[in-house]
Order: structure tokens, then C-alpha cells, then sequence
């Protein structure tokens, strides 16, 4: 069996969620277009070299044919296979380890593989609403939430308990999941706010000495009528800037309710 060798990575600089960060107005294909381009500029690869593109996401999944976007918006060959993945939080890894799977098997030499989330379009779920680990019971919840609006009355498909009762932790959130970790794990919310600071202070530093630049693709985004340059990642906080002094951060548990 052949052995599978990742070769490069690029990535975009992170932005907020929510509709406040730099990418609010950006769609998925904006993101994931410039990347595979520079991928395949920079290592020297022709884009009729390339035998398959897996992308995975979670929010966005939905939505259908986006590899296959992806493809015609790079200018990459419509012969190109194309795949989208959805294994949750795990999609983008679960893309990369089906293309390497892929070249193991001789049934591709070159794969593009990753993922896309653009959060600024998917909402989390507050720990109160009815969606959430806690409240969610009922199949008049689940056929509200997953079921079209315009069906036909008579032609409506019901819920039952069948459809969620052997599986109901899926509809665990990260939020609830970092909470039920911290439980079992005895993780308190000091050490939580400790390591959350070191984490911002770290990648402050790395941000400084240039460290991500060779990793990171600029996106063009719109502003004000004109464009500018994206190409530095959002998150981290320096000293001084709000929630960055101390453990102890204002604000109750994101997980789960007071």
C-alpha cells in the first residue's frame, strides 16, 4: 500500500462570529476559493494534476454541491471529482483522511482536502432556548425545527420517538460539551480563564514574529463601498483590549444555564 504524505497547508486568518468580524460579509466560496488557488501556485501543481477535492463543514452542509462550487470557481477542471463531508466537528479531519485513504488505495495521487465554517451565518443556540440538550423532548421541537414549513397538510411527515430517542446526545452543542467536560473532568472556571489567556497572550506572540504568515492566505473583503486586505487573524487579544486581564471574565457559563 502506498503511503500518504500531506505536502502543504494553507489556511484563512480567523475571524469573529456573529455578524461582528471582518468576514460578516463573505461568503464560504469567498474563502475557500483563494486558498485552493494558492495551494496549487505555490507548490507548482497543475490544476489538471489534481485527482479530488474533499471539503468538510458543519454548519453550512446544507448547502448542496459546495466542493463542486468550489472547483468551477478556482478555475480547476470540471472532470475534478468533488466531494462535500459532514462528520460534525470532525468534517474538515474526516476530508483529510479520506483523501489520504484515497492516495493509500491508488485511487488518486493528489487530493485537496479541509474544511469551511462561516459562523457569522450559523447562530449558536443559547443555553435556555428549546433547542438545546436540556429541552429538547419533544417531537413537536424536532418537527418544528427539521421539518419544512410547506408541506402539504395531509402529506406532512410526523416525528416519533423513534427518530431521536437512541441518539439524542447529537443535539449537544460545543458550548454544552465544554461544560459537561469541565464536570467530569473537574476543570474549574479559573483554570478555564487561565488557559483561555495564555492561549490569547501565545498567539499575540506568534502573530508578532510573523509565524502564521506562511500559513495564511489574505482574503479581499468588502468595506464601505471599496475593499480591503484581510491577512492578520482577529481573535486574540492584546493587553489592554477588554476581557484580557485576569481569570475571573465577566459573564456566566456559554454552555449551559446559570
Amino acid at each position: 500500500m502506498r503511503e500518504a504524505v500531506v505536502v502543504d497547508m494553507v489556511r484563512t486568518p480567523f475571524g469573529k462570529a456573529g455578524q461582528r468580524g471582518v468576514f460578516r460579509d463573505v461568503t464560504h466560496v469567498e474563502l475557500v476559493v483563494p486558498l485552493l488557488k494558492s495551494i496549487l501556485e505555490r507548490n507548482k501543481v497543475a490544476a489538471e494534476e489534481v485527482d479530488e477535492i474533499l471539503m468538510g463543514s458543519v454548519g453550512i452542509a446544507g448547502m448542496l454541491t459546495r466542493s463542486r462550487h468550489y472547483v468551477f470557481e478556482a478555475g480547476l477542471p470540471f472532470s475534478i471529482s468533488a466531494t462535500d463531508m459532514n462528520k460534525q466537528c470532525g468534517s474538515s479531519l474526516q476530508a483529510c483522511t479520506q483523501g489520504a485513504f484515497a492516495v493509500m488505495a491508488g485511487m488518486s495521487d493528489v487530493v485537496l482536502a479541509g474544511g469551511v465554517e462561516t459562523m457569522d451565518r450559523v447562530q449558536p443556540i443559547k443555553p435556555d432556548d428549546e433547542r438545546n440538550l436540556n429541552q429538547v423532548q419533544s417531537a413537536e421541537v424536532m418537527s418544528r425545527e427539521m421539518l419544512p414549513g410547506d408541506w402539504p397538510g395531509d402529506k406532512k411527515p410526523k416525528w416519533n420517538k423513534r427518530w431521536y430517542q437512541v441518539t439524542e446526545p447529537w443535539i449537544m452543542d460545543m458550548g454544552a460539551t465544554a461544560e459537561k467536560l469541565a464536570r467530569e473532568r473537574g476543570i474549574s472556571r479559573e483554570d478555564s480563564d487561565r488557559f483561555a489567556l495564555d492561549s490569547h497572550k501565545k498567539a499575540v506572540v506568534a502573530i508578532d514574529e510573523g509565524r502564521f504568515k506562511r500559513e495564511t492566505v489574505a482574503v479581499e473583503v468588502p468595506e464601505n463601498g471599496s475593499s480591503r486586505i484581510v491577512d492578520t487573524d482577529e481573535g486574540p487579544r492584546r493587553a489592554g483590549q477588554p476581557q484580557e486581564g485576569h481569570t475571573g471574565a465577566k459573564g456566566g457559563p456559554s454552555g449551559r444555564r446559570n
